[in-house]
């Protein structure tokens, strides 16, 4: 077993903490193939055995001084190359923290991503996504230490502007070759897993 700490939508809920589980063994497989030409083809598949790839929780604590996120895996020892996204919504500001390992039991590389929620003008130079340094968020990997598959952040509330509240969404991706990766993403029940845009938890507020 593998653990990974990071040192670093829906009706208002008034609480601090919000949990949830997520479907076992519905991790997919995406290939790409360029034929038929001219735009090639991707091809689908359901892979229930892959617990490396599989998200069976997710927790948010937003608490006074910082908020963190963690994904529960089902099987995290083969953990890289490999990326795990917490996707996060404030009521003025999207973010994202990013955290990936090209290679298993390789380094781990985190990144904070900010995002403004306001759509600049067409003729606007100003990119609206910009990345920023990792600064108190920090990463370590461990292999024989509880918990068990575990991927988890602690972001300053700071770094997030401060927020009255939080929505987070959890996707992960894990590439097997240049044409194929698996997949697996957070969804509440009855939620379509394959739409293009991550499902968001309900919000969050910082503790008092």
């Amino acid at each position: 077993m593998a653990s990974l700490v990071i040192v670093a939508g829906a009706s208002p809920v008034r609480a601090d903490v919000w949990r949830a589980t997520d479907a076992a063994g519905d991790v997919v497989t995406y290939t790409y193939s360029f034929d038929p030409p001219p735009c090639g083809s991707l091809t689908k598949r359901d892979v229930p055995a892959d617990g490396t790839t599989d998200i069976v929780a997710v927790s948010v604590r937003h608490e006074s001084d910082a908020v963190d996120l963690s994904a529960r895996f089902a099987y995290l020892a083969a953990w890289g190359p490999q990326s795990v996204s917490f996707d996060i919504k404030t009521e003025d500001r999207a973010f994202e923290v990013t955290v990936t390992r090209q290679r298993t039991n390789g380094p781990v590389w985190v990144g904070l991503w900010t995002q403004s929620r306001e759509t600049p003008e067409p003729t606007s130079a100003v990119p609206t996504r910009r990345a920023r340094l990792a600064g108190p968020v920090r990463a370590s990997a461990h292999s024989s230490i509880p918990p068990w598959d575990l991927v988890s952040v602690n972001v300053p509330r700071q770094c997030l502007g401060t927020p009255r509240w939080v929505r987070v969404g959890v996707d992960t991706l894990r590439f097997l070759d240049c044409d194929t990766a698996r997949t697996d993403v957070w969804a509440p029940a009855g939620t379509d897993e394959a739409a293009l845009s991550i499902p968001d938890g309900p919000r969050v507020r910082h503790s008092r």
